[in-house]
C-alpha cells in the first residue's frame, strides 16, 4: 500500500531537476519577503506598538513557516519550478512546430509530374494549426498556474518570465497566419 511519504517522496524525485533556477525561488527568502506581505497578518503588525514587537511577530511567523507552514511554500516552490520548466519546453515545441509547418505548406507535396491534391494541403494545414493552438493554450495554462503560485507566495518574477506572455502571443499571431 503507497504512503503519504512515498508520494511526497515520488513528487520531490520528479521536481529534483536543479537546471531550471529563479532567483529568489529558495525557501528562506521566499519566507523572509512573504511575512510582512501577507493581508492576513497585517492587522496584527499594526496592533505591534514598538519594533521590538514586530521584530518578535515577524520571528514568530518565519518559525511557523519553518515548521508547521513548511510544506505549503515548498509545494509552491515545486510548483513554480515545474511549470517554469514546461513552459519554457512548450514554448520551444511551438516555435518549433511552426517553422515545420509552414515549411510543410510551402513544400510541394508532389514532385514530378503528378499534381498536388489542394484539399490534403488544405485538411493537411488545419489539423497543424489546431494541434499547435491546442499545445499553445495548454502552455497559456500553465503559465497562468506559475503565476498564480508566484502570486502566493509574493514572489516576484523575473522580467523574462513575464516575457515569455509576449512570446505566446507572438507565437499565437504567427499560427492564426496559417490559412485553411
Amino acid at each position: 500500500m503507497v504512503t503519504i511519504e512515498d508520494m511526497q517522496a515520488a513528487v520531490t524525485a520528479l521536481s529534483s531537476d536543479n537546471s531550471i533556477t529563479l532567483p529568489g525561488l529558495d525557501f528562506d527568502t521566499i519566507v523572509d519577503n512573504m511575512v510582512g506581505r501577507i493581508p492576513d497578518y497585517k492587522p496584527m503588525f499594526d496592533q505591534c506598538k514598538t519594533k521590538e514587537q514586530r521584530d518578535t511577530l515577524t520571528k514568530e511567523l518565519v518559525d511557523y513557516f519553518h515548521n508547521a507552514g513548511r510544506s505549503f511554500v515548498d509545494d509552491k516552490i515545486i510548483e513554480i519550478k515545474v511549470a517554469y520548466k514546461n513552459v519554457l519546453s512548450g514554448v520551444k515545441q511551438i516555435q518549433e512546430g511552426l517553422q515545420t509547418t509552414v515549411a510543410s505548406i510551402l513544400v510541394p507535396t508532389v514532385i514530378g509530374t503528378a499534381a498536388p491534391n489542394p484539399a490534403s494541403i488544405l485538411l493537411e494545414s488545419k489539423i497543424k494549426k489546431n494541434t499547435l493552438l491546442t499545445m499553445l493554450d495548454s502552455v497559456s495554462k500553465v503559465l497562468i498556474d506559475l503565476l498564480q503560485a508566484a502570486l502566493k507566495l509574493f514572489f516576484v518574477l523575473p522580467q523574462a518570465v513575464i516575457d515569455i506572455v509576449g512570446v505566446l502571443n507572438t507565437l499565437r499571431a504567427g499560427i492564426n497566419l496559417i490559412k485553411v
